[in-house]
C-alpha cells in the first residue's frame, strides 16, 4: 500500500518533467528593403531616384515540432514589421524622401533541422498595414508626417530562412539566422496604379532570437 501510495505521487512529478515538442520565443531582424517595379507607369523616374531603406522587424512566435526527433516544425507568430523606399528626386531644399510602412506581421513556416544546428525554413507571412509615413531629410533637419495614400490594407510575402542553432542551458536555444522575403502583392491598390509606379517590396538581412523549449 505504501508502495503504490509513492508511485502515485511520483508519476505527476515526472510527467511535468518531460520535455514537451512545443517551444516559445521571439526575434529580431535589421536588413534591407529594397523595391521592384510591377508597372511602366513612370518608370524611367523610378528606376533613377528610387532607393531602398534599412528596417528593423521583431516578432515572438510558437513552434511545434511534428515528432519526438525534433526535426520537422511548424512556426507561427505575430510581430511588427517595415518596408518601403526612398527617392532621391530633389525639390527645392529638400534632399531625399523615404515612404515607410509599417504592419502587423503574422508569418507561418515550415522549418527542417538538417543537423543539430542548422536549419532552413520556408513560409509564407501576411502583413496588416497599421501606419504609413512620410520622412523628408531637408537642409534644416528631418520632417516626419502621416503618408496618406492608397496603400493596401493587407500584403502577402513569402519567406525563406537559414539559421544555425546554439543550445543553452535550461532548454534555452540561442540562432542566429541569414532572413529573407518577398513581397508578391504591389504596395498600392489596383486603382492608384493605373496612373502611379506600382512598387513591390523585398527585404533580406540578419536575425537572432532566443527560444523556450517546455
Amino acid at each position: 500500500m505504501r508502495l503504490l501510495l509513492i508511485t502515485l505521487l511520483i508519476m505527476p512529478l515526472s510527467s511535468n518533467c518531460q520535455e514537451t515538442r512545443t517551444s516559445l520565443g521571439f526575434n529580431l531582424f535589421g536588413g534591407y528593403s529594397g523595391v521592384r517595379f510591377l508597372n511602366n507607369v513612370n518608370l524611367d523616374s523610378a528606376q533613377q531616384f528610387d532607393r531602398g531603406i534599412e528596417v528593423v522587424r521583431l516578432n515572438g512566435f510558437f513552434e511545434y515540432a511534428l515528432s519526438e526527433r525534433r526535426k520537422a516544425h511548424i512556426t507561427w507568430g505575430f510581430g511588427f514589421d517595415q518596408s518601403g523606399y526612398k527617392s532621391l528626386v530633389p525639390l527645392q531644399d529638400i534632399q531625399e524622401i523615404a515612404y515607410r510602412q509599417y504592419y502587423l506581421y503574422l508569418p507561418v513556416s515550415f522549418k527542417f533541422k538538417w543537423t543539430d544546428h542548422f536549419y532552413t525554413s520556408v513560409g509564407v507571412a501576411g502583413g496588416a498595414l497599421i501606419e504609413s509615413r512620410q520622412i523628408s531629410v531637408t537642409n534644416s533637419g528631418k520632417l516626419r508626417e502621416n503618408h496618406t495614400f492608397n496603400y493596401r490594407e493587407f500584403q502577402l510575402s513569402s519567406t525563406l530562412n537559414l539559421g544555425y542553432e546554439i543550445p543553452l542551458k535550461k532548454n534555452r536555444v540561442f540562432f542566429l539566422e541569414a532572413a529573407g522575403n518577398y513581397n508578391w502583392l504591389g504596395k498600392i491598390t489596383d486603382e492608384a496604379a493605373e496612373s502611379h509606379t506600382q512598387r513591390s517590396a523585398w527585404q533580406a538581412g540578419l536575425g537572432i532570437g532566443i527560444m523556450k523549449r517546455f
